[in-house]
C-alpha cells in the first residue's frame, strides 16, 4: 500500500478488512496512530488503535512496526474479541505497506455497514436490475423466534430489537433509501408484536417500494390474523412453503402436523386480495415433490369449499424458486443440495407446470442469493433475469474455498462475472465448480450443455423434467444440448441422501423414447463408468462405421463381465469401470451387458453392411442408420424416390393402391382392391412404378410433378433409414434393401410400411374435404381385415391410419384398444415401441378414452398426426365445421401430459391444409405448433371445394407460399429443420405452379 497515493489510501485498507469479514464502520488515521471503530453486530462499537512503536506503551498485541490496544465498555464478549484479534491479525501482515504520512486520512463505511451497525436486526441488500439500475432491499429481523426449524433456513442470529428501535429503523431506512423495499422476515414475523407497528410506520412514510412480509403462512391459519393486518397496495406477502406432503412438508419445517395450517394460511394470505408469492427453497427431500406442490399452490388459489372466496380482482400466488444457500450457521444445509444439473430441469418442469395451471411463476434468476449462477440456466432464463446480486466484500473468491461463495477461476472473462456470486461454498467443496462456465455477452462463449445428472432410481420419474427441458431447448434454444450424466460409482463422491447409482442402461435404453430419438441430436450422454457396445448406440456406431472412438475417456480401471469373453465385438469395446461392474453387476456378474452372438470381430467397420446393420439394429430399439452410412460412396442408387419398395397404401373410395397418396400417382391402379394381400405387393402397378424409378431419374412417368415428396427429396435413396428392433423386423428391412439396391422389381420382403383408411365417415365437415358431406361408416374397414393385419406387424415399421375420421369406427377403436392392452404383442411394443401412425381431427382422443388406453402404460402409436387446419378457436369452427376449438384443445392438452409423463412415446404433430380462409394464420400455425413443441405440416388442397383453394388465384398463391416460406424459417429457428424442409418444398410446389402458369386445383 506504500506505491498508493496518500489521498484515499484508508478507503482501500478498509475497503481490505470488509473483505476479511470485518465491519469497519470508521477509520481515522493521525500522525502516529489509526484509530479504527467497529461494528460487530451487536449494536454497540469497538475501537481498537494501531500506533507507531515508540516509547513502550501498554498495547494489546504488537507487530513489526504498530502496537494495538482496544477499548470496550463493557468488556468484550468472546465474540467481540474474535473480531479485535482478526483485525489486529489482518493488520500485522500489512504494516509493511502503509504508507510513510498518515495525518488527515479517514474513511467512513457505506451506510449499509453503517446502518447495521446502528441496527444489528437490520440488514441492507443491494443488486441491479437487468436494466442495471440499483435495487436496495432493507431486511429487518423483528423476532429470532420461529415456530418452524428448517435446517436450511437463511436467518443469521441477530438481536431482538428494542422498544421503538423498529419504527426508528423503518423511518431512518425509508430517509436513507426512499425507493427502498422493505423487507419484514424473522424468525417468523408473526410471531412478533411489532409487526404492525413496522408496517404502519412504513406506510406512513410514503416512500417505500414496497412492504414484504415473509412469513410461513401458520399464524395466518387463524380466522382473520391476516385481514387485520394494516391494509395498503403496496403490502405483499413472500410465504415459505416447501412441500405439498406432510412428511416432507414436516421434514422441511422439523416440525410435526403443520402443513394443513400452512395451506389455510395460504389460502388466507391470497384472500387479503393483495400480491403473493409462494417460495419453495428446492433441495434433494423436495426436488420430486415439486409437481405436488404446484398443484397444492394452485387449488390454493381457486378457493375449496372450505376456504373464504377468492375476491374477483384477486391475483393467484406467484411461485418463486431458491436454490439452498447454505448459512454457515446451519452445516446441516449442505446435505440438502442438489447438483445444478438435476436442479434446473426440475425447476424448468415445475415452472411449465404451474404456468399450464394458470400460476404466475418469477423467473428462476430472480434472487440475489438464492438462484443458481447464470451460465448454468438457459439463455431464455438469463434473459429475463430480474436482479443480479452485487456481492459485497470478501464475499466471493476465485477457487477460494475461505470465501462463503466461490467461483471458478475462468469466471473472470464471463459478462456475469461482476454480478455473480458463484456457488456456496459447501456446493463447491461437494460437487466442484466445473459446471461454470463462462458466457459472452451474445451467449455462451463455447456450445453450451445444460446437464441433467442421471444419479438414482428416481430419473424414471424425473424424466418429464428432463423432457421438458429439453423441449424448451429444441424450441426457443436449439444452440443448447441437454446432457444426460452417467457416473461412476466407483468414484462418483458422496451421494445425495437416499440414491443409488443409476445403470447406463436405464438411460440408453429405458429412458423415455421421446428423449432416446434424441439422442445424439440435442441429447448427449455422458459416460465416466465407460461406453460399452452393448449399451451405448453412439459409441456402436462409430465403432461398426469406422468413425473413430468416442469423445468419453475410457475407464481406468477398464472392467468386462463373464459373458463379455464370448462377445462378437469384444475386441473393439472399452469395458465399464471396475466399479460399475461392482454396483451394476448382479448375481453373474454382467447383468447389464449383453454380448453381440457370433465370432470375434477385430475389425467390425470391415464387415458387410448387411452384418453391420444387424450389429446396429438387432434389438435395439429406437437406434437407426441411413442407407448412405452403411454403404461406401456411389454404392447407393440415386433413386428419386424409394417409396415403390417401402410402402403399401390403400386407397379410399374405389379401393385403389399404390406406393403414395392416389392424388400424386399419375399412373392408377385397378380398383376393387381392399383387403391387405401379399399379392398386392408385388402386382404390375407397383412394378410399374418401380421400373420408373429405374429408369425415369427425377420425373418418373408414374408420378404427379406436384408431389411434395419428390419436391422435397425426403425419400431418397441415400436418406433411407433403417430403424432397431426384433429380428424379424430388421431381417425384413436388410432383404429389402437388398432387393433395392439389386434393383429387382419384384419383392419377397414386406414393405416398411402400410397404409389404410379406416373408413370415409367424419364427424366435421371441413371446407377442403368432403367427407362430411359424402362419408359414411358402411365402408368402414371390418375385423377381419385388422386381423389379417396383426400378421405384419412382425416385418413392418409402421402402419399408418386415415379417413375419414379413423377413430369413429368401432372396429379400428377395438383394435387400438387391443394394442394398448398387450403392449408386448408382435409389432406392437416390442422392441420398445409401438407401430401404429394415426391421422385424426382429434376430436375423439378424451382425456377419459387416452386414460383408459394408457392404463397399461404407453399409449400403442407412433405417431399422431391432428388435422387443426387453424390457430385461432374463430377460424377453426369455420374451417373444420365441428366440435369447437375448447374441445379439440382440451384433448390436445391431455396428449401433450401423456407426453410428457411417457406415456405417449410416439411422435405428435399439427396439420394444416392450405385454404384461402386459413392463409392469414399460416405463421401463427407454426408458431402454435412451436409453442407446444410439436411438428408442423402444410398439405396442398386437392380439388376446390367452395372455392377455397389458394391454388386457383396468382396473388392467394403466392401469399400463401411466402407465408409459408416465414413460417419455415420459424420453424428452423426453433430447431426443428425437418419441418422447415418439408414446408419449403410446399411453398415451392406453390411457386413452380404459378411461375407456369397453373392456376386450376389439384
Amino acid at each position: 500500500m506504500d506505491a498508493a497515493p496518500a489521498q484515499g489510501w484508508l478507503d482501500r485498507l478498509r475497503a481490505v478488512l470488509a473483505r476479511c469479514g470485518l465491519q469497519v464502520v470508521r477509520a481515522v488515521a493521525g500522525r502516529d496512530a489509526i484509530e479504527f471503530t467497529l461494528g460487530p453486530g451487536d449494536g454497540r462499537e469497538l475501537h481498537v488503535t494501531a500506533t507507531r512503536r515508540a516509547g513502550g506503551a501498554p498495547a494489546y498485541r504488537t507487530g513489526p512496526t504498530l502496537a494495538y490496544a482496544y477499548a470496550a465498555d463493557p468488556p468484550p464478549t468472546p465474540a467481540e474479541m474474535a473480531e479485535i484479534d482478526l483485525l489486529v491479525s489482518v493488520m500485522t501482515r500489512l504494516e509493511a505497506r502503509l504508507p510513510a504520512e498518515w495525518r488527515g486520512a479517514a474513511a467512513e463505511a457505506p451506510d449499509d455497514v453503517a446502518f447495521h451497525a446502528r441496527y444489528p436486526f437490520a440488514r441492507v441488500e443491494r443488486s441491479v436490475t437487468a436494466e442495471g439500475a440499483p435495487w436496495v432491499e432493507v431486511l429487518l429481523r423483528l423476532t429470532a423466534r420461529c415456530n418452524q426449524d428448517c435446517p436450511f433456513c437463511s436467518a443469521p442470529p441477530t438481536p431482538e430489537p428494542g422498544d421503538g428501535e423498529v419504527e426508528a429503523c423503518v423511518a431512518d431506512a425509508l430517509r436513507t433509501w426512499p425507493s427502498a423495499r422493505l423487507i419484514l422476515t424473522g424468525g417468523e414475523p408473526a410471531l412478533s408484536s411489532r409487526l404492525d407497528a413496522a408496517i404502519r410506520t412504513a406506510i406512513e412514510s410514503g416512500g417505500t417500494g414496497g412492504i414484504v412480509v415473509q412469513t410461513n403462512a401458520v399464524p395466518f391459519a387463524v380466522p382473520g390474523r391476516a385481514a387485520a393486518l394494516p391494509a395498503d397496495p403496496r403490502v405483499e406477502w413472500f410465504m415459505s412453503l416447501h412441500a405439498a406432503d406432510d412428511d416432507t412438508y414436516d421434514l422441511c419445517t422439523g416440525t410435526r402436523g403443520q402443513l394443513p395450517r400452512a395451506l389455510a394460511g395460504l389460502r388466507a394470505l391470497v384472500a387479503t386480495g393483495r400480491r403473493v408469492t409462494v417460495n419453495v427453497v428446492v433441495g434433494s427431500r423436495n426436488l420430486f415433490g415439486l409437481d405436488a406442490l404446484v398443484d397444492a399452490v394452485a387449488r390454493a388459489a381457486r378457493g375449496v369449499p372450505s376456504s373464504p372466496t377468492l375476491p374477483a380482482d384477486a391475483a393467484p400466488p406467484t411461485l418463486h424458486f431458491s436454490a439452498m444457500m447454505c448459512p454457515e450457521g446451519r452445516p446441516s444445509a449442505a446435505d440438502w443440495l442438489v447438483p445444478y444439473r438435476d436442479l434446473v430441469p426440475a425447476l424448468i418442469a415445475a415452472e411449465a407446470r404451474a404456468t399450464a395451471a394458470g400460476l404466475p411463476v418469477d423467473p428462476l434468476a430472480s434472487s440475489t442469493h438464492a438462484s443458481a449462477p447464470p451460465c448454468v440456466l438457459p439463455p431464455g432464463e438469463r434473459a429475463v433475469a430480474t436482479r443480479r446480486p452485487e456481492p459485497g466484500p470478501g464475499e466471493t473468491g476465485y477457487e477460494d474455498l475461505s470465501r462463503p461463495w466461490v467461483k471458478a477461476s475462468t469466471c473472470r472473462a464471463c459478462a456475469f462475472d461482476a454480478h455473480c456470486l458463484g456457488v456456496p461454498a459447501p456446493y463447491a467443496r461437494r460437487f466442484g465448480v466445473g459446471e461454470l462456465v463462462p458466457v459472452g455477452p451474445a451467449g455462451p462463449a463455447r456450445p453450451a450443455a445444460v446437464p441433467a445428472a442421471v444419479t438414482c432410481p428416481a430419473t424414471r420419474g424425473r424424466m418429464p423434467a428432463i423432457l421438458a427441458l429439453a423441449a424448451r431447448l429444441a424450441a426457443g434454444e436449439p444452440g443448447l444440448r441437454l446432457t444426460l450424466d452417467v457416473p461412476d460409482p466407483g468414484d462418483s463422491g458422496p451421494a445425495l441422501p437416499g440414491d443409488e447409482p443409476l445403470p447406463a442402461s436405464a438411460v440408453t435404453r429405458e429412458a423415455h423414447p421421446l428423449l432416446r430419438r434424441a439422442f445424439g441430436v440435442g441429447v448427449t450422454v455422458r459416460s465416466r463408468a465407460g461406453r460399452p457396445l452393448c449399451l451405448f448406440d453412439d459409441t456402436l456406431a462409430q465403432v461398426v462405421l469406422g468413425r473413430g472412438g468416442t469423445s468419453d475417456p475410457p475407464p481406468r480401471d477398464a472392467a468386462y463381465g463373464p459373458a463379455c469373453a464370448g462377445c462378437a465385438l469384444r475386441p473393439a469395446c472399452g469395458g465399464v469401470s471396475a466399479g460399475y461392474l461392482v454396483a451394476h453387476g448382479g448375481a453373474r456378474g454382467d447383468a447389464d451387458l449383453r454380448p453381440f452372438p457370433g465370432p470375434p470381430l477385430a475389425d467390425p467397420a470391415a464387415a458387410s453392411w448387411q452384418d453391420k446393420a444387424r450389429l446396429l439394429l438387432f434389438d435395439r430399439p429406437g437406434a437407426t442408420v441411413a442407407l448412405r452410412d452403411l454403404l461406401p460412396a456411389g454404392a447407393v442408387p440415386d433413386l428419386a424416390c424409394t417409396l415403390p419398395w417401402t410402402r403399401l397404401e390403400l386407397h379410399e373410395g374405389r379401393g385403389g393402391f399404390g406406393p403414395c397418396c392416389s392424388d400424386w400417382m399419375a399412373r392408377r391402379s385397378p380398383p376393387g382392391r381392399r383387403s391387405l394381400s401379399p399379392a398386392l405387393w408385388n402386382h404390375a402397378t407397383f412394378q410399374a412404378f418401380r421400373e420408373a424409378m429405374l429408369r425415369d431419374g427425377a420425373r418418373p412417368a408414374t408420378c404427379r410433378p406436384e408431389c411434395p415428396v419428390l419436391a422435397s427429396g425426403r425419400a431418397r435413396a441415400a436418406d433411407l433409414l433403417l430403424r432397431g428392433g426384433p429380428a424379424a423386423r430388421v431381417g425384413n428391412q436388410v432383404a429389402l434393401v437388398d432387393a433395392l439396391l439389386a434393383g429387382r422389381t419384384r419383392l419377397d420382403a414386406r414393405p416398411l410400411s402400410v397404409c389404410f383408411p379406416v373408413t370415409s365417415g367424419c364427424n366435421h365437415d371441413c371446407v377442403m374435404c368432403d367427407c362430411g358431406e359424402r362419408g359414411t361408416l358402411a365402408d368402414q374397414r371390418r375385423p377381419a381385415f385388422y386381423a389379417s393385419l396383426e400378421g405384419w406387424l412382425d416385418a413392418v415399421v409402421e402402419v399408418d391410419a386415415n379417413g375419414g375420421e379413423p377413430f369413429l369406427s368401432r372396429p379400428f377403436r377395438a383394435f387400438v384398444e387391443r394394442l394398448a392392452r398387450r403392449g408386448d404383442g408382435p409389432g406392437v411394443q416390442r422392441g420398445g415401441e409401438p407401430v401404429l401412425s394415426v391421422v385424426t381431427n382429434g376430436s375423439l382422443l378424451t382425456p377419459a378414452w387416452l386414460g383408459r388406453l394408457a392404463t397399461g402404460g404407453a399409449l400403442p402409436f407412433r405417431g399422431l398426426v391432428v388435422s387443426l387446419n387453424a390457430a385461432t378457436p374463430e377460424t377453426y369452427l369455420a374451417v373444420n365445421r365441428g366440435v369447437p376449438w375448447a374441445a379439440v384443445r382440451r384433448n390436445l392438452d391431455a396428449l401433450l401430459a401423456l407426453r410428457a409423463s411417457g406415456r405417449l412415446a410416439g411422435g405428435l404433430a399439427y396439420s394444416m391444409v392450405l385454404q384461402r380462409m386459413n392463409a392469414n394464420e399460416i405463421e401463427r400455425f407454426a408458431n402454435l405448433a412451436i409453442a407446444d413443441g410439436v411438428d408442423c405440416r402444410f398439405m396442398l388442397p386437392v380439388g376446390d371445394r367452395g372455392g377455397q383453394s389458394v391454388l386457383t388465384d396468382r396473388a392467394a398463391a403466392l401469399a400463401a407460399a411466402a407465408s409459408v416460406r416465414r413460417a419455415a424459417a420459424a420453424l428452423s429457428a426453433a430447431g426443428n429443420v425437418r419441418c422447415a424442409s418439408d414446408a419449403l418444398a410446399v411453398a415451392g410446389v406453390i411457386e413452380d405452379r404459378v411461375a407456369r402458369g397453373v392456376l386450376s386445383p389439384l
